[in-house]
């Protein structure tokens, strides 16, 4: 009896192994390689930009886990547009699933104040609260990409103050409590998308940041010819106030077009309104740029 449980074991071994599922043997050492997406803060915005990286997972450590260390390490060199959420020194202790919610332990570090927020009232408040709040959010949405998990419960190891549960309490958010949130729940209003990239570099136009601003703009190979016509930021319009839409993004996903409404004051002195101009944008080294060309029309069109 037991040859022929060997036998048939062996005639099913290459049909188990080739479904990929009751049999998913590494050899010890061996790696494999994810291709993952990691939401971090982009700029100094409130809104979270998506990095994809190639991770290699050991065979010996979850995905799960794999994820949560990128996000502590940071963006990638050359990410000029993005920014760390969590303080250095924080190490990931432990990640372990229940069924569809991920139970993800810090080390305390966790808690301290990143470089900058080591006074947290006044007007520094709101910028160390919103860096908190995108810290957990892109937590959640990272580790939610895959739609294998719905929520993530965070957990401190050594926590201080913490009484009788590890559970972040609400004091990571600045408040005199020691009340447990409820665990973390994929925040998609948080994502960039076209329309808030714009938004966003609009609102560098509108403070006359121009050194950001030009970093932030961009133009296809088709448009070399449409870029390479002088032009200086110094000499644009002011822009006084301004709408956006969400923008629609093109079939290649890689251009997207955002309606905008504004009022522009020219050099002379006149007051100037644009309605629904559709202004493009370019997807390049995975951040949205606004159209140096596009940006071109716009003005030539206002300002003759």
């Amino acid at each position: 009896m037991l040859p022929l449980l060997l036998g048939m074991l062996l005639v099913l071994l290459p049909f188990f192994a080739s479904a990929g599922g009751l049999l998913d043997y590494q050899e010890p050492g061996s790696r494999r390689v994810v291709e993952a997406v990691l939401y971090f803060r982009y700029q100094d915005s409130p809104w979270l930009g998506q990095e994809l990286r190639s991770l290699e997972v050991p065979h010996t450590k979850s995905l799960e886990r794999a994820l949560v260390e990128a996000l502590l390490s940071g963006p990638q060199a050359g990410r000029g547009s993005y920014r760390a959420l969590f303080p250095p020194g924080t190490q990931v202790v432990n990640v372990l699933a229940e069924g569809t919610r991920l139970f993800v332990t810090f080390s305390s570090e966790v808690l301290k104040p990143l470089p900058g927020e080591e006074t947290i009232s006044g007007p520094g408040r709101a910028e160390a609260l919103l860096r908190r709040e995108l810290a957990m959010a892109s937590l959640v949405n990272t580790l939610t990409e895959g739609g294998e998990f719905s929520s993530v419960q965070v957990l401190v190891l050594d926590q201080p103050q913490a009484a009788n549960s590890m559970r972040l309490s609400r004091r990571y958010y600045l408040e005199d409590s020691d009340a447990l949130p409820d665990p973390l729940t994929r925040d998609e209003a948080c994502i960039l998308t076209p329309g808030k990239a714009a938004g966003h570099i609009l609102s560098l136009w509108q403070k006359q940041d121009w050194n950001r601003l030009a970093r932030l703009l961009a133009a296809s190979p088709a448009d070399s010819e449409a870029a390479g016509r002088a032009f200086s930021v110094q000499d644009m319009p002011v822009l006084t106030k301004f709408e956006v839409s969400q923008g629609s993004v093109g079939f290649d996903g890689r251009t997207a077009i955002v309606l905008l409404d504004a009022s522009l004051g020219t050099l002379e002195g006149r007051e100037l309104s644009v309605r629904t101009f559709p202004l493009r944008m370019l997807r390049q080294d995975q951040d949205w740029l606004l159209s140096l060309p596009s940006l071109q029309r716009l003005i030539g069109e206002q300002t003759p």
